[in-house]
């Protein structure tokens, strides 16, 4: 039995070690080679895995640094529920240094409506009714809710629901002499850094299986900078229950102004 322990457990080991270097095509090996093509590879495959769902659960968050300290904290909680290429409902909600912010939309019937709660810092909420707002606009203008990707080809004109459902595959040239990997606990696997300059950075968190969870972007000072993040929570089993209706009681519904436009990469 003594020598049957440490065999076991030998097995066990290298079985581990076998599973996360060989699994998923090879991608932790980037881990020793630094190879930018396999690191290319791995981060499509991640970002793929994302497109394609049928329901959409993320938090996006901003952090201001100044002299190193955090100044400002902004975080959003986005629901997104599609019924086949088009949204049919979203909840987002927006906590601020100086506002709190709360949007519910919905395709019905006969009519879209969009709900809008904001509440400054010590004042009374504002309720305001949308019926023509479209679920870009929610999105990309009232949320600002386009998650983080890597500043790659093709990414900056997308808005917050082509990042979410439309893949484009990445040229690997474009990685070459700019990522980096690191062994990552959270999620287990790998971390994936692109130097876009002495000033600009991003950081995605991919796990053994390929999976991508989160997203970060920084740029700024070695003192003053600002860190965005997105963490990807969950998708398909979300669901969306907002029962604030009777609060918008006697609040006339309103058009969105005709000069505001959806601002993709905002």
């Amino acid at each position: 039995m003594k020598k049957i322990i440490p065999l076991v457990l030998f097995i066990l080991i290298v079985g581990f070690i076998g599973f996360f270097f060989l699994n998923n095509n090879l991608a932790m090996t980037t881990l020793i080679s630094q190879d930018y093509g396999k690191i290319a590879e791995t981060y499509n495959k991640g970002v793929k895995g994302i497109t394609g769902h049928s329901k959409y659960y993320y938090e996006n968050e901003t952090k201001i640094y100044v002299a190193g300290k955090v100044s400002t904290t902004s975080k959003t909680k986005i629901s997104i529920i599609l019924d086949g290429e088009n949204v049919s409902k979203i909840y987002g909600t927006v906590s601020d240094t100086d506002y709190e912010l709360e949007v519910y939309y919905e395709v019905g019937e006969t009519e879209t409506l969009t709900y809008v709660t904001k509440t400054p810092k010590g004042e009374e909420p504002t309720k305001t009714i949308y019926n023509d707002a479209t679920a870009d606009y929610v999105l990309d203008t009232i949320l600002n809710a386009k998650p983080v990707m890597f500043a790659l080809s093709g990414v900056a004109e997308k808005t917050t629901l082509q990042t979410l459902t439309e893949y484009t595959e990445q040229d690997k040239a474009q990685f070459k002499d700019k990522v980096s990997s690191n062994f990552s606990f959270k999620p287990f696997g790998a971390k994936f850094k692109l130097t876009v300059s002495d000033t600009e950075s991003y950081m995605a968190g991919i796990d053994v299986l390929g999976k991508l969870h989160s997203i970060e972007h920084k740029s700024g000072t070695a003192t003053d900078y600002t860190i965005k993040t997105t963490d990807f929570v969950k998708f398909d089993k979300v669901s969306i229950y907002w029962k604030n209706q009777s609060a918008f009681s006697g609040v006339t519904p309103e058009s969105i102004p005709t000069t505001s436009e959806p601002t993709p990469g905002k």
